[in-house]
């Protein structure tokens, strides 16, 4: 964003000028009316909105989204069984050069013919920009689900332990993010 400096603005401020004494009233610029245009655009999109012509509630909606949801869409994640190589959590990726800090609630399902787990995680995500490096810890309330968590360079990963029935189903369910970025 910035204060316009087309012609005819007086200090970053838009006028309607004085025709009387001469004074020119300030030019709206593509560029003013694209900054403005972007910037409510990012924050539609980023609330997990899809940008609509005929939708004239889309910048509360994404702004109520933010005040009560922590700010994101709900991504699903499928959960493998014993998977011990780490598997990307699609769509949980973050660049240290402006990313510092992250934190994910998540509720995690698992079950078989055996046992059924469910818990809701947080998961911390801290970037060290000194050691080029992200550490990850995480806390839980309800059963031991066998899920930890790791990062891959920027990439979140999941590991979770072998559940012995069949007919598993797995599930982690991304609900609330908080980010602090850097400029």
């Amino acid at each position: 964003m910035f204060r316009t400096d087309a012609e005819g603005n007086v200090s970053g401020l838009y006028t309607e000028g004085n025709p009387a004494t001469g004074v020119p009233a300030t030019v709206v610029s593509a560029d003013a009316m694209n900054a403005i245009q972007e910037e409510i655009c990012n924050i539609i999109e980023s609330a997990g909105l899809t940008l609509s012509k005929t939708n004239d509630e889309q910048l509360k909606a994404a702004i109520n989204s933010v005040v009560q949801g922590g700010g994101i869409t709900p991504v699903e994640v499928g959960l493998l069984n014993d998977e011990s190589d780490g598997e990307a959590v699609t769509g949980v990726n973050y660049n240290g050069a402006n990313t510092r800090a992250i934190m994910l609630d998540a509720y995690v399902y698992r079950r078989d013919d055996v046992e059924e787990l469910a818990a809701i995680m947080k998961v911390y995500m801290f970037y060290k920009p000194d050691a080029a490096a992200w550490t990850v810890s995480w806390d839980s309330q309800g059963d031991s689900t066998g899920v930890t968590f790791a990062m891959d360079g920027n990439q979140l990963n999941y590991k979770t332990d072998a559940m012995a029935g069949s007919n598993y189903i797995g599930r982690m369910l991304f609900t609330t993010r908080k980010i602090v970025n850097v400029t």
